[in-house]
């Protein structure tokens, strides 16, 4: 063993090489020459001259993107101010004489596959990464976004509890991209699972916000897949909706002012065609929720031909079950609320839509605007519905316009069609039961995203908005505002706003006065025209 150790370390002796300069050992250091001082100092101070110049142009730029941040960050403060200050004075200038509200909620389109299908989409009317949380332009509801939505209301109706009858709501809780697919792709809303799922989430959100009212949803057309609706096997979906809703709808836990008489009908009326009524005995109303569907033109024109018979007589049963109710109305003296998702008339929903087809099929409209504008005119509380997802009124008169009433289309919760989400309150006043106003809530996206907040606030009253002295909703104020809208820049301008929700879409001025104004497509075709030449 010595022997090796001593072998391996005669491997490492220094030996004379003849002719060859003999190296320093490691470790050792030699004296720079005066060359390598002169190098290496030159080095240096270039070095140094060079980082000088580095970090000052770092600093330099770093102040400017600081000082372009600070910019961003002001302009969007003045503009949260000053709308801040623009919407407290809408809050503070009016206060409201009322004996009860309901809350109108519509069009709530939960995207359960928001992240997947929407929160980077390019189509999105933005490119700025701040925080779309709460919902983006161009797409439907995140959760987030219908969690707040339920939780703001409940906010304000808890100041005045005891007031609040019901919520309406207005049909589609179940998003636009949910559509049932041969062949299911995965991330998305594409199997009949999926979509009830979404359904259930939705009607669950709801029974959860308020436990303690009745929940009255009417059927949209996104509500049921048109697969069944194709296959005369749409009661097998009522069913289901009928187990999800029924609850919610009677509201067993309400107490006697809030809690509706369910009818004897109301199973029958809801499984064969998804409508049905509910009796406030306390304050002598009806409430008559339409299904729809049956009466949709763009849903007729995809049922196939053999289907269509069958259709057609539950649209004319429906018809004839709408006047029975309202009969039934007027004997007693009460008061009645029509409720529905689509309204009829022109459905536009960008000033571009200047031609679409009336939103009802055509044999519809004689019946019902005979209803609405003459034979129950005086008992009609208010009609309320959705589907267009924009804020707009229509006049349901005969073709005379002679008398009629109001269709109040509420904006919808949903910023699809790039508008801010939305909902209101409706307010009525005794000893007669009319409608004297309502105050719609919004969220403004833009700043919502900023802020990573959800700050919902009064976008406007009817009454203080639109100018009115005497409170109340009426033909003659709908008549009134429809006539300004061609008149009266400030009126326009207001109109335009509130539309889309404070958005300020550009739409086409004719073409919102004459779809106001006329329910009949032939008519509101014949107003353009008049307009344009």
């Amino acid at each position: 063993m010595a022997n090796a150790i001593q072998n391996v370390e005669t491997r490492f002796v220094t030996v004379d090489l003849p002719g060859v300069m003999q190296m320093s050992p490691v470790g050792r250091q030699q004296e720079p020459s005066a060359i390598t001082i002169f190098v290496k100092r030159r080095a240096k101070e270039h070095c140094s001259k060079t980082a000088m110049v580095c970090i000052g142009a770092l600093l330099f730029f770093g102040t400017l993107i600081g000082l372009f941040i600070n910019y961003l960050l002001l302009v969007n403060s003045v503009k949260i101010k000053h709308q801040q200050d623009y919407f407290q004075h809408l809050n503070s200038s009016q206060s409201l004489t009322t004996d009860y509200f309901f809350v109108h909620l519509t069009d709530i389109h939960l995207d359960l596959f928001y992240q997947t299908q929407c929160h980077h989409q390019d189509r999105a009317s933005t490119s700025s990464p701040i925080n779309w949380l709460y919902g983006r332009y161009g797409c439907d509801s995140p959760s987030y976004l219908v969690d707040s939505a339920l939780n703001s209301i409940s906010k304000h109706m808890s100041t005045h509890q005891e007031l609040s009858l019901f919520i309406l709501v207005s049909g589609d809780l179940v998003a636009h991209h949910c559509v049932i697919r041969s062949q299911p792709s995965p991330g998305s809303c594409s199997t009949l699972n999926d979509f009830y799922h979404t359904v259930t989430i939705a009607s669950r959100k709801l029974a959860n916000a308020f436990y303690n009212r009745s929940i009255i949803v009417a059927i949209g057309n996104y509500d049921i897949p048109i697969t069944y609706l194709q296959r005369n096997s749409e009661y097998i979906w009522y069913q289901r909706l009928f187990n999800l809703w029924q609850p919610m709808i009677s509201c067993k836990g309400c107490s006697s002012l809030h809690q509706p008489s369910i009818s004897p009908s109301f199973r029958k009326d809801f499984l064969s065609a998804g409508y049905y009524y509910l009796d406030y005995s306390a304050v002598a109303l009806k409430v008559i929720t339409l299904n729809t569907i049956y009466w949709d033109q763009s849903v007729y024109n995809e049922i196939p031909l053999g289907s269509q018979a069958r259709f057609n007589a539950l649209g004319d049963q429906q018809m004839e079950w709408l006047s029975e109710q309202l009969r039934q109305a007027k004997r007693q003296n009460w008061k009645a609320i029509i409720h529905g998702h689509l309204p009829p008339g022109i459905n536009i929903r960008s000033g571009n839509n200047i031609t679409i087809p009336s939103s009802w099929v055509a044999k519809r409209y004689h019946s019902y605007i005979q209803m609405v504008s003459a034979d129950y005119q005086d008992i009609i509380l208010g009609q309320f519905f959705g589907s267009l997802h924009r804020d707009d009124f229509r006049l349901a008169s005969d073709i005379d316009q002679v008398s009629g009433s109001v269709i109040l289309i509420s904006p919808s919760l949903s910023p699809i069609y790039n508008n801010n989400p939305a909902y209101r309150f409706v307010y009525i006043q005794k000893p007669n039961l009319r409608t004297v106003d309502y105050r719609q809530y919004f969220l403004d996206l833009e700043i919502t995203a900023v802020r990573n907040r959800a700050i919902w606030q009064t976008e406007y009253t009817f009454r203080t908005y639109y100018s009115f002295k005497i409170q109340g909703i009426n033909y003659a104020k709908i008549q009134s505002i429809n006539s300004k809208l061609l008149t009266d820049s400030d009126t326009w301008t207001k109109y335009q706003n509130a539309r889309s929700v404070q958005r300020m879409n550009q739409h086409i001025r004719f073409a919102c006065y004459c779809a106001m104004k006329h329910i009949h497509d032939f008519l509101y075709l014949q107003c353009l025209n008049s307009l344009d030449n």
